[in-house]
């Protein structure tokens, strides 16, 4: 059976949360910690970020 690491697990509910959201949506580190269940560190390291309040916007490069 083929397993992920947490990390990559944490990363997929992130993503997916941010997929799922409508074009234009700004979402903050700290929602989408709270709504993937994924501690607020770990995903603020796996998005490379540092500062909660950076949002990330679907669509948006």
């Amino acid at each position: 059976m083929f397993r992920l690491s947490k990390g990559a697990e944490y990363a997929i509910r992130g993503l997916v949360f941010m997929a799922m959201q409508e074009d234009g949506t700004v979402s903050y580190i700290d929602g989408i910690a709270k709504s993937t269940d994924v501690p607020k560190p770990y995903l603020a390291k796996l998005f490379q970020t540092q500062n909660s309040f950076k949002p990330w916007q679907r669509g948006v490069l």
